[in-house]
């Protein structure tokens, strides 16, 4: 059963596109492992479905230690604003996912005492707006930090990390489907 779990997780990889990118990247990466040339305009780019398949499983690992923590919180930090709403409305109708946080662009919540927190942050422009933030949690006590955007970082400083394009609208509702099935206990 756990087995055909797994492959039924890795399939949905791989026929959403979630794993394909349109973004122009000019940088080698790692997590790129080809291309593909629809026509003379547009070219796109298949991830590492084994690289994204460890991350988002890591993803879904610390979620579930969250939830089974009595104090705990979820802090998802958002780069686009209509993200930001998108979420804060979704999260609105699960009251039973009181302890996530949509934060635009800055964390403002403080740790609360004896919590184990996990901060998510959401889109590329994060790090040039808030420099020090890992610097920022690790001085709070948050050291579950999660890095979900399409910049190649050589250095990752004990963050998690997907690499995926977050502008992209299907991306997002795919990381919220993932977070909502976390909750309900379907994964």
């Amino acid at each position: 059963m756990k087995k055909n779990l797994n492959l039924t997780f890795y399939k949905s990889l791989i026929n959403s596109d979630f794993s394909l990118l349109s973004l122009k990247i000019n940088k080698h990466t790692n997590y790129i492992t080809s291309d593909l040339q629809i026509n003379s305009y547009n070219k796109l780019k298949t991830l590492d479905v084994f690289q994204l398949l460890k991350n988002c499983k890591q993803f879904i690992r610390i979620l579930q230690f969250i939830k089974s923590h009595k104090s705990a919180e979820i802090n998802i930090i958002l780069s686009n604003k209509q993200y930001f709403y998108l979420l804060k409305n979704y999260f609105l109708e699960y009251p039973q996912v009181e302890i996530i946080n949509i934060h635009y662009l800055i964390n403002k919540s403080k740790k609360l005492e004896n919590a184990v927190s996990f901060d998510i942050f959401i889109g590329d422009s994060i790090m040039e707006t808030s420099k020090d933030h890992i610097k920022k949690a690790v001085m709070n006590k948050k050291l579950l930090l999660q890095n979900i955007n399409a910049r190649v970082e050589f250095s990752q400083k004990g963050v998690y990390k997907i690499y995926n394009d977050t502008l992209d609208f299907k991306k997002i509702v795919f990381l919220i489907s993932l977070l909502s099935l976390v909750f309900q206990n379907k994964l």
